[in-house]
């Protein structure tokens, strides 16, 4: 009841009230040279707030350490900086709890292909966790093939087609140093179901076994068309009769009984 009578006094929610009382004891308590900043009126109200909020769950000392360090540039500190500013508090008051974090986080890390995700065009997600270095340097090396690749795709497409072009480091390595590209090493192998009238151009769907999904005639056409990747065709004789029995029968050649 008192929450409700002191938000009401403000003109405001309750929701906004009781995040105001959240916000200001940390700043009274926790925060004193940010609250003094404040009193002075020489630091924005938000600014005050989003930097209480960060300190509202951490430990005592943690809060010390920031208010602090964050006082004489306060006015100007950002959310990014203001994380900074505590996993750097944590690193150095708590290294071994961040320690431990750091390897459950390492633990974490994977590249996961989405079979489940690809549609009829042939597109399909994958997703990386990895470490920052890594992934940086990933993320550079794309946009430098993407650079180099012909065509008129947008750049971010290109970045696409650059994750190709690394699956032969061969070619990526070519094309990187501007020298002739060898063959292609990449083999993939598909099992594509294609009716007659597909292959003549007037079925406009096959069928992918390998991923068990539905597929364009034309997406096909286009996986066998890539210059950057070993092709070879098995054809299958599919019969459109098979002539079955439903009962053992003895044969008629010489010597069978």
């Amino acid at each position: 009841m008192r929450e409700r009578r002191f938000s009401a006094a403000l003109g405001l929610s309750t929701t906004a009230g009781d995040g105001l009382v959240r916000d200001a004891l940390p700043l009274r308590h926790r925060l004193p040279k940010v609250w003094a900043r404040l009193l002075a009126g020489d630091l924005a109200v938000w600014r005050a707030r989003r930097i209480a909020g960060s300190v509202f769950t951490r430990p005592v000392d943690v809060a010390e350490w920031l208010d602090e360090t964050v006082a004489p540039v306060a006015h100007t500190v950002g959310a990014v900086t203001l994380d900074r500013l505590l996993d750097e508090a944590m690193l150095r008051l708590y290294p071994e709890e961040r320690e431990i974090a750091q390897l459950e986080a390492l633990d974490a890390r994977h590249a996961t292909l989405h079979e489940s995700t690809i549609n009829d065009a042939g597109i399909a997600e994958m997703t990386l966790r990895g470490d920052w270095a890594d992934l940086h340097d990933f993320d550079g090396t794309l946009s430098e093939i993407a650079a180099r690749l012909d065509g008129t795709d947008a750049f971010e497409v290109r970045r696409t087609l650059a994750v190709g072009v690394l699956a032969d480091p061969a070619r990526a390595a070519a094309l990187l140093a501007g020298t002739p590209a060898p063959a292609p090493r990449r083999r993939v192998c598909l099992v594509v179901h294609l009716s007659a009238d597909a292959v003549a151009g007037l079925d406009p769907v096959g069928r992918c076994e390998t991923t068990g999904v539905p597929v364009l005639e034309q997406q096909v056409r286009s996986w066998c068309g890539r210059t950057d990747t070993h092709l070879s065709v098995t054809p299958v004789i599919d019969l459109t009769e098979h002539v079955t029995v439903d009962r053992y029968e003895v044969g008629d050649r010489p010597g069978w009984v």
